[in-house]
Parts: C-alpha cells; sequence; structure tokens
C-alpha cells in the first residue's frame, strides 16, 4: 500500500502504531506521533530507537507480559480508556485504546520478530461512555432515593392505617357506652310522657319533651359519627334488594311527624305514577331520606309546610326524592356546602338547629355507595 494512502488511512481512523524489535526498541512508526506517545516525548524528537517502555507508562512494568506475547505465550496486551495528554496546549482531555500484539517481519521466519503497538483514538466514545456512566449513576442515586421515599411513604402509610383503626376503635367503644346509657334515658322520657308512672303537669310534659328531644339529638350524633368512621374506613357494605318505593318513603315519613307536628308543620307526600321497584339497602335507603326530612324540619319555621315529591328520572334507573322545606329558600352561595362535612350553616345567619353537620354529609355518600 502507497505511504500516503497508508497515512491518510491511519489519520481518517485516528489510528497510529510502531514497530519494535524483540527486545523492544523502535524500529518504525506511522501516524500521529502525539497519538503514539503524547506528552512522553518532546516535541521534534525522534521516537525510532527507544524503547518502548520508556515512552509509553502504562508498559513500564510490563516487561514480562510484553516477553510473553513475543514468545506466544500471550496473543495480545489491550489497555481501555487510556488518558492520554496530547501536550501543553491540548486543553481536551483524550482516551485512547492501546493493544500490543506480536509482529513477524515480512523478510521470513529467519527474522526475529517484535511486538506491534497500537493506538486509536476513542475521546468520542469515552465522552459517551463517561456520560452513560454519569447518568447511570444518577438512576441509581435517583433509584435509592425512590426506594427511601417509598419506604418512608410505607411507614408513614402504615402508621397512618394505624391510627385509623386506633380512631375506629376509640369511636366504636365511646358510642356503645354513650348509647346504652342514652337508650335507656331515651326509654325512660318515653315511659314519663305516656303517664305510665303517673300524670304530668303541662309544664312537667314540657321539660320532658325538651330532655327527650335533647336525648333523641345525642342518639342521632353517635349514630352518624359511628357511621362516618365506618364510611371513611370503607366498612359499610350495602345488602341490595328490590324495594317498594312508596313503602320506604311513607314508613320513614310517618317515623318522623312526630318532630314535624310539634312544630305545627304539615309534611305533603307526592308519589308519581306507576313507580319502579329501587334496588337498595332498605336500612341505609330509609337513613337517607330521615336525614333529608330531619334537616328539612329543623329548617322549616313553625306551622309551614314541607312537601316531599318521589319519582323516577326519565330513563326510569334511578328513583329520584326530592325535599322541600318551607322555608324562604337557601343562599345559592352556602347551597353547594350542604353536603359537605361539618357544615353548620346553610342559611344566612341562621343556625341549623344544633345538627353536628354529618346527616346531610352521610347522605350524599350513602347515595354513591348505591351508584347515585
Amino acid at each position: 500500500m502507497a505511504p500516503n494512502i497508508l497515512e491518510l488511512i491511519l489519520s481518517e481512523r485516528q489510528i497510529a502504531y510502531a514497530i519494535t524489535n524483540r527486545d523492544f526498541v523502535i524500529q518504525a512508526v506511522h501516524g500521529d506521533a502525539n497519538l503514539l506517545w503524547g506528552d512522553a516525548l518532546p516535541s521534534g524528537a525522534s521516537a525510532l530507537g527507544q524503547k518502548l517502555t520508556h515512552l509509553v507508562p502504562e508498559l513500564a512494568a510490563s516487561e514480562e507480559e510484553l516477553h510473553a506475547v513475543t514468545g506466544g505465550q500471550i496473543s495480545h496486551l489491550r489497555y481501555q480508556w487510556v488518558n492520554r495528554s496530547m501536550g501543553p496546549e491540548d486543553e481536551v482531555q483524550r482516551y485512547v485504546t492501546l493493544s500490543v500484539q506480536p509482529y513477524a517481519p515480512e523478510e521470513g521466519p529467519s527474522q526475529q520478530g517484535g511486538l506491534l503497538y497500537l493506538v486509536q483514538d476513542v475521546t468520542e466514545q469515552g465522552r459517551l461512555q463517561q456520560e452513560l456512566m454519569q447518568r447511570h449513576n444518577e438512576l441509581r442515586l435517583l433509584k435509592e432515593q425512590l426506594e427511601r421515599r417509598n419506604n418512608e411513604l410505607a411507614a408513614a402509610n402504615a402508621e397512618l392505617q394505624l391510627m385509623d383503626e386506633m380512631r375506629a376503635a376509640f369511636v366504636s367503644l365511646t358510642a356503645h357506652e354513650l348509647r346504652t346509657p342514652l337508650t335507656s334515658i331515651y326509654g325512660y322520657l318515653e315511659l314519663l310522657l305516656d303517664e305510665a308512672l303517673g300524670p304530668l303537669t303541662e309544664e312537667q310534659q314540657e321539660s320532658l319533651q325538651m330532655m327527650q328531644a335533647g336525648a333523641e339529638h345525642l342518639l342521632t350524633t353517635v349514630t352518624n359519627l359511628v357511621d362516618v368512621v365506618r364510611l371513611d374506613s370503607d366498612r359499610i357494605e350495602l345488602v341490595l334488594q328490590p324495594m317498594d318505593a312508596r313503602d320506604l318513603v311513607q314508613e320513614t315519613v310517618d317515623r318522623f311527624s312526630h318532630q314535624a307536628q310539634a312544630k305545627g308543620q304539615q309534611v305533603q307526600v307526592y308519589f308519581a305514577d306507576d313507580l319502579p321497584l329501587v334496588l337498595c339497602d332498605a336500612v341505609r335507603a330509609k337513613q337517607i331520606i330521615g336525614h333529608l326530612l330531619s334537616t328539612a324540619i329543623r329548617l322549616t319555621p313553625s306551622n309551614a309546610a314541607i312537601t316531599v315529591r318521589v319519582g323516577a328520572d326519565p330513563d326510569r334507573s334511578f328513583l329520584q326524592v326530592s325535599v322541600q322545606e318551607g322555608g324562604q329558600g337557601g343562599n345559592p352561595a352556602l347551597q353547594a356546602q350542604l353536603f359537605e362535612r361539618l357544615s353548620h350553616r346553610v342559611r344566612d345567619g341562621r343556625d341549623n338547629g344544633g345538627d353536628a353537620g354529618l346527616g346531610l354529609y352521610l347522605t350524599r355518600a350513602l347515595v354513591d355507595l348505591h351508584g347515585g
């Protein structure tokens, strides 16, 4: 191959090589001397006649291995990603690959062979390799951080679950301890009001009725509180079965009629014709209607009417129950808060009569559980 063609190929591929005799003395050099020797050889000096191990620091302590290469015990030596300085003016960090392999001259076997010392500039690949390693390390650090964060979140979640279970257990125990005496108090108040234990004066009846209303309110609040805790813990399960809508609504209205009568209110119920059966949990459905009625009774002035309308949606897929109080109408800005938890006020400057703010929240949650 013509020398100029060889030099062009070596320059294009960024390769240079040197040939030594059996004693590692350099006999020939081709390609960029800076690539071969870096700053180990002064500028303008010749490498010919110098020992290879003196110009290549990486080979300085490898003479035993080099003899093994020339003797055929080792096929070659290779050094990857060697950092090579090309001189004081070269500010770019360069990487080269060094390889040493046996060399036999073309003159024939009678001529003693030496070494072929080959160098290739792999700076671009080295930079890519560095970037890949850097990205790999960054990803590893991110993975460790993510795992640590996941462990922290798992621990926090476990702690929250434990606290939620403790809260639910505390509320259930407290509710049980409150409900038992309240039920007894309510029962004895009914006996007194029915004059089963003797006649009452008008003033005594009024006082006992106030006590009964307070006991009933406490019982309702305790029950609602337990239901909220069970909702938050996903512990409410519905027993769905086909029910007659008229019976559900009318039974609930009858149960709250005494509260309406105590305020001189009239509850008017209107049923649409040909009502379909409704698939629901009967206990929870009555609870939904009861919360609506109880709220309407509290918010409706005395001697006013409350309207209950029961019908089906146009597709006859859902039962629609509306309870309209007989007041002046709510503030539109506050109506959106009606079904929020602990919404104490639902009218302009008027308190809701002592409701703990759980009834309508439970109503919405139970309707959601039914798919409504």
